[in-house]
This record gives C-alpha cells, sequence and structure tokens, in this order.
C-alpha cells in the first residue's frame, strides 16, 4: 500500500510540473501567419450576410501584418537593454495625449500610417493591421501628427504599460507556489 502511495504522490508531482510546462508552452505560441498564396481577408459584412443583405456594398480587409505575443515579448525585452529615451524636442505630454496613446486610436492611426513601411513601429505590442482599397484617415488628422505623439509620449507609455502586463503575465500565483512546495514536502516526507 505504501509503495502504492508514493506512486500516486510522484504521478501529481509529475502532472502538477507537466502543467507548468504546457502553461509556459501555451504563453509562447505565436498566432497563425497567413499562407503566401492566399492572403486572409475579413469584411465589413456582418457574418452569414455575405452576398445576401450586402450584395457587394461591402469592403474586405486583407492582413497587412501582424506582431504575435512571443514576437513582441522578445522585442521588448531587446528594447529595455537599450533604455529607451525620449527625444529633448519633445514638449509634455498632455492628458489628452496620454488618453489618446493608451486607447484604440493609436493602433488604428498605427495601421493607417504607418502602412507598409519596412520597420514595425509597435514591435512591442501584439497586434494585426488590416487594410482595404478605401484610403484610411488618421484619427488626429495628420499622420505627422501621430508620429510626434507616438515618439514623443505613446512609445514611452506603451513600452511601461506592456512591460507591466507582459511581467505580471509571468508571475506565479502565491498559492501556486504554496502547492508546489507543500507536493515537494510530501515527496521527500515519503521517499526518504
Amino acid at each position: 500500500m505504501e509503495i502504492l502511495w508514493k506512486f500516486l504522490v510522484i504521478a501529481q508531482f509529475m502532472t502538477t510540473i507537466w502543467g507548468y510546462f504546457v502553461m509556459e508552452a501555451e504563453a509562447e505560441t505565436t498566432t497563425a501567419k497567413p499562407a503566401t498564396g492566399m492572403p486572409h481577408k475579413i469584411t465589413d459584412c456582418p457574418p452569414g450576410a455575405l452576398g445576401t443583405e450586402c450584395n457587394g456594398g461591402y469592403e474586405e480587409y486583407y492582413l497587412e501584418h501582424s506582431v504575435s505575443e512571443k514576437e513582441a515579448k522578445k522585442s521588448l525585452k531587446e528594447l529595455l537593454t537599450k533604455n529607451y529615451q525620449r527625444p529633448a524636442y519633445c514638449s509634455e505630454c498632455t492628458s489628452s495625449i496620454k488618453k489618446y496613446c493608451l486607447g484604440p486610436h493609436l493602433l488604428q492611426d498605427h495601421c493607417c500610417c504607418d502602412l507598409r513601411h519596412g520597420e514595425e513601429e509597435l514591435p512591442w505590442i501584439p497586434h494585426s493591421c488590416y487594410i482595404g482599397k478605401s484610403q484610411c484617415q488618421s484619427s488626429l488628422g495628420s499622420c505627422l501628427r501621430y508620429a510626434e505623439y507616438k515618439v514623443c509620449c505613446c512609445d514611452q507609455l506603451l513600452i511601461e504599460q506592456w512591460k507591466s502586463i507582459f511581467s505580471s503575465a509571468l508571475k506565479v500565483h502565491p498559492t501556486q507556489k504554496f502547492n508546489v512546495i507543500v507536493l515537494i514536502y510530501f515527496i521527500v516526507k515519503f521517499l526518504v
């Protein structure tokens, strides 16, 4: 009976350790990139209504680029080693600029203004940008204003925000640490 009990404890320990490896592997999965021959597309037509309600009155959007969570974490890690500094010519960031930086309009403007540029301008943020046939407009009215806000205020704010998001996702909950410690204690106690 004692051997069976030891076997069950070891099996539970191995299951717990395996669970941690699976969680880590799932955290590092990347979003699938579209095949080169077939562009990934979406429409603004309601699901199931394509060809009926829309009658060709919809726009198709194609994936322009995508940054996975794994790529974003890697880029942020590299950026933090370089100690990012705000340019000296920048004026102070107002509360409305900070609100813009932390809201959805920044990413929309990134997808519009940084379209088809060689280097990704927001590599530390997991996101996907889609393009349509119509000309997009910056929510600020100008891509130059977007670029200024991004460099002078948004980059610093977003680096700190995503650093916090990624670091909190890697922390182990205190009860998980306690469970592992108790499990190791019982294994040592029963095996010795």
